[in-house]
């Protein structure tokens, strides 16, 4: 067996490995094991052309240049990028530095109201 190392794991990806492991009585780890060596066969055994994914994911190549197999993991590994650039980026900050009031949800559920300034109030 491999060697164990640390690693940091959005939060969003930990709730749902515990929630999954649970049903295939797995630990999280086990979980977060498993989902990885599965995508990993899923791509060698469909024989997909690495680079050819690259080049689209990095907007060098053409959809039309994959293969439907290749088309599905690009779109995926693309759907993943977006999704972690937005969950890392500070959309209000930025939108407030624009002069942009912005409005997000309380744990309670109530709206927040935040200006420019900093100014925050509640709705």
């Amino acid at each position: 067996m491999a060697e164990a190392k640390s690693v940091r794991i959005d939060g969003d990806l930990v709730a749902a490995a515990e929630a999954a492991a649970m049903a295939g009585h797995r630990s999280t780890a086990e979980q977060v094991n498993y989902w990885a060596a599965v995508g990993r066969r899923i791509i060698a055994a469909t024989g997909v052309d690495q680079g050819r994914m690259d080049a689209v994911v990095a907007g060098t190549g053409q959809f039309d240049d994959l293969t439907a197999e290749e088309r599905v993991i690009a779109h995926a590994r693309i759907d993943v990028t977006i999704e972690q650039a937005v969950t890392r980026t500070p959309l209000a900050e930025h939108a407030r530095a624009d002069g942009i009031t912005t409005v997000t949800v309380d744990e309670s559920g109530q709206l927040v109201w935040t200006s420019p300034d900093g100014t925050i109030s509640h709705g």
